[in-house]
């Protein structure tokens, strides 16, 4: 059976390092258009890591929409930009290891549950 569990207002996600996404409700649009900007911008991966690297980072550019204890080189504050997503979660694999469980764990529990 579908057990229908719909967050309907953005959330916070702490992570490693003192980070926090402010992301929006998971939906299956974001993860959709996630799965087509990898599947045209990475043409000749290095492997599943490369894949699942750049699906969670193409996850986080659509969700997240602010976050807090990202810094510059300088120390200054970075500001939340999708591009600064992307870079920052290939760039530190406990930030982008902790979002995937804590965001993308609401599509895994869909399809272990058969719903698509």
């Amino acid at each position: 059976m579908f057990n229908l569990k719909l967050d309907k207002e953005p959330f916070w996600i702490d992570l490693p390092l003192g980070v926090r996404f402010h992301v929006k409700p998971a939906t299956p649009a974001i993860m959709l258009g996630a799965r087509y900007k990898v599947s045209s911008t990475v043409k000749e991966p290095d492997g599943f890591g490369d894949i699942t690297s750049n699906l969670i980072a193409f996850v986080g550019e659509i969700a997240v929409i602010e976050w807090e204890g990202v810094g510059n080189e300088e120390g200054g504050a970075l500001e939340c930009t999708p591009e600064n997503v992307v870079a920052v979660l290939k760039s530190s694999w406990q930030i982008a290891e902790e979002f995937d469980k804590k965001y993308l764990s609401k599509f895994y529990e869909i399809d272990a549950e058969k719903n698509v």
